[in-house]
């Protein structure tokens, strides 16, 4: 992780825990950082499985973030600071606690990658409403375009770094390994009692 996602320090294994698959790492995330009936924030279109990954067991919901939309005839597709602000606002009236966003960068199945500019502001604002980041970046060596991607790892400063979790994984012949990145004691603690 060190090398290929060039981290701006190199990765501590202390702040790593393994997890089976990016089902149950979700899912414990789900677990530790909200309660039932919480909200998780993630843009969609995205990958099916996640609903299932914070609700099954969580019970938590995922609220979506649209990413394409249409305003005054002209149509927009990518994710912007204002749409996660206009659908945690929405969240918000509706009497729900927002515990976090959940990120996929490179996203799937629309392919985007979010840029340090974008990856900052959100950053930002989830630090002014003490939410969570998590940022699954699964396909971060899958990326074959002009188009470089940018690790959550690599910046130097972020807002608030104990609330940032990055996830990144790898699958070979039927095994699979996630690895969370996290730098708080906490959620440390927690996910050794839920892998126990």
């Amino acid at each position: 992780m060190t090398e290929f996602f060039e981290t701006h320090e190199p990765v501590n294994p202390e702040n790593l825990f393994c997890v089976s698959g990016v089902t149950g790492c979700i899912d414990i995330l789900a677990h530790c950082l909200a309660n039932p009936g919480d909200v998780i924030l993630a843009p969609t279109p995205i990958y099916g499985r996640i609903y299932t990954n914070v609700m099954q067991r969580a019970r938590v919901k995922l609220w979506h973030i649209p990413v394409i939309t249409e305003h005054n005839g002209a149509s927009s597709e990518f994710l912007t600071i204002e749409k996660v602000k206009k659908a945690y606002n929405d969240a918000v009236s509706k009497k729900h606690a927002v515990k976090a966003i959940f990120l996929v960068n490179p996203s799937n199945p629309l392919g985007d990658i979010y840029g340090p500019e974008l990856l900052l502001e959100i950053f930002s604002f989830c630090d002014e409403h003490n939410l969570h980041v998590i940022v699954d970046e699964v396909y971060a060596l899958s990326v074959f375009s002009d188009n470089h991607f940018h690790s959550t790892l690599k910046f130097a400063s972020l807002p608030n770094k104990n609330r940032v979790h990055v996830l990144y994984g790898m699958s070979k012949n039927g095994a699979r390994c996630i690895l969370q990145h996290t730098k708080n004691d906490s959620l440390k603690v927690s996910n050794i009692v839920l892998n126990v």
